[in-house]
């Protein structure tokens, strides 16, 4: 049983700082709404969707339930930064110490003759080790981390399994969802897409109609299934890309009409953000999903204007109070023009954030065939932002990298 793709019409420098005893804030950031319902009043703080609520032993603002790894110790909580040689983590992401070390990517070639998938690790001076095979996989999707163990949970979307990747190439099949002749759920999956972990080791996945929960050993559920693209019961939410919230583990839902949704075991599905009236002219297409240590939800993807369908690229953050997705990378040079003369050829891959330096970094691929140009991008936070390209030529088509694209891309931490 082959995996079920997606209908035509579906394809269709910030710093976290905080003090002890304060909220989590933002800097430089006209958007004050911090995806935890901290409501201060001595703030202009208006988010009270997912108020902080539990055990705050040390009293620093954040308690054990919204993400404090450490309640007895005021400099550990989602909102510090992460501070080098203290053997902390300071920043409740389950690295201690961690710096950026260099990047995994994942380059896939699309077409099926043959079925390709391969490794390479990439320094930040551009210095990149050989490509390894992943015997395993033939496609790859936003690879989530295993903190501490220098491994990656990756989605193989076209052959529907996940994978555990590890530093060195190694590529083991976790859950293979379509090992069974009969899919368990109501209805047959439309296609495989993003992945997110909680805290706990449990992995989400969503299809386009699904959301599957992925224990630890390995073992998965449906728990939830909505209608997309169907003519019987209207469609909900039809989602492309996913990740989960630290703070409270929602799973964030991106739509590949622009919608957007929260779901939870407790309230189930709630859509935030409505799909597109007009399907065929979306207000957003979106390509990957990340969330960072504050629950703060972020997507890589192009959202359009109404009436002229003009085009504005970059990384996007949800706000809750707006309920809408605000541009905080913008997918601009320092000239103001897209990067590289970015064109509609352009397609993005995936992307990682530099929480610890306030950047994202995003893959991008242009062409087609042997013409094929796998790139990597740092792009600075904020309204002013730009994305700098790293490795100018590094990337071009070669004879043994024909058709090669840049699917996934994760950093890889030097951490105690």
């Amino acid at each position: 049983m082959r995996p079920l793709v997606l209908t035509a019409c579906l394809l269709t420098s910030l710093v976290l700082v905080a003090c002890p005893g304060d909220p989590p804030i933002e800097t430089g950031d006209p958007d004050t709404d911090t995806e935890v319902g901290t409501d201060d009043p001595d703030t202009d703080d208006t988010d009270s969707d997912t108020a902080l609520t539990g055990t705050d032993d040390d009293r620093d603002g954040w308690t054990i339930e919204n993400g404090d790894c450490d309640d007895t110790d005021v400099f550990v909580n989602p909102a510090w930064e992460e501070r080098a040689n203290d053997d902390k983590d300071n920043d409740c992401d389950g690295r201690i110490d961690e710096s950026l070390d260099r990047f995994m990517v994942i380059e896939v070639r699309p077409g099926d003759d043959p079925p390709l998938a391969r490794l390479r690790s990439v320094d930040v001076l551009g210095d990149i080790g050989n490509a390894t095979p992943l015997s395993n996989m033939v496609g790859a999707t936003t690879p989530v981390e295993v903190p501490g163990e220098d491994r990656w949970l990756v989605l193989d979307e076209r052959a529907g399994t996940l994978n555990s990747v590890t530093a060195d190439g190694g590529a083991t099949v976790m859950t293979d969802f379509l090992e069974d002749e009969e899919w368990p759920g109501p209805r047959e999956p439309l296609g495989f897409f993003g992945t997110g972990r909680t805290r706990d080791g449990v992995v989400y996945i969503t299809t386009a109609n699904q959301l599957i929960a992925v224990q630890p050993d390995g073992e998965w559920d449906i728990v939830a299934d909505w209608p997309c693209n169907d003519d019987v019961d209207g469609t909900e939410i039809c989602p492309v890309a996913l990740t989960v919230r630290a703070t409270d583990e929602a799973v964030a839902l991106f739509g590949a009409f622009g919608s957007f949704a929260l779901w939870t075991a407790e309230d189930g599905l709630d859509i935030r953000i409505p799909t597109a009236v007009n399907p065929m002219a979306p207000p957003a297409e979106w390509d990957a999903a990340r969330s960072d240590e504050q629950g703060r939800v972020y997507a890589l993807g192009t959202t359009f204007e109404a009436d002229t369908r003009a085009q504005t690229r970059g990384i996007f953050r949800y706000n809750d109070a707006q309920n809408a997705m605000v541009l905080r990378g913008p997918w601009l040079d320092s000239n103001g023009v897209g990067p590289g003369g970015f064109t509609n050829e352009w397609r993005f891959g995936s992307f990682d954030i530099d929480t610890v330096r306030g950047e994202y970094y995003v893959s991008a691929n242009i062409g087609s065939g042997g013409t094929t140009r796998r790139t990597v991008y740092r792009v600075f936070d904020g309204e002013d932002g730009i994305a700098a390209l790293l490795w100018p030529e590094t990337f071009a088509g070669n004879a043994d990298g024909t058709g090669l694209e840049f699917s996934t891309l994760a950093i890889r931490w030097d951490q105690d």
